[in-house]
């Protein structure tokens, strides 16, 4: 049995080393809307995030934020 939580966790804390490895640097800024904006560093965890659940279960379906 696939165990959800352990899995959840896992990717969790890889991509909040990367996100630590970011802070007071210097970054890229998008806009995404008239108010809403995305950072270069939200763009790389949500792509490491989703990247990890592709690469154990490729079957599924992800909705993300950053994404278009």
């Amino acid at each position: 049995m696939i165990d959800y939580r352990e899995f959840t966790v896992a990717v969790a804390r890889e991509a909040g080393t990367v996100l630590k490895k970011t802070l007071n640097k210097k970054h890229t800024v998008a806009y995404k809307g008239e108010i809403n904006i995305v950072t270069e560093a939200d763009r790389i965890s949500e792509d490491l995030i989703i990247g990890r659940i592709y690469e154990r279960f490729p079957l599924h379906d992800i909705l993300a934020e950053e994404s278009k």
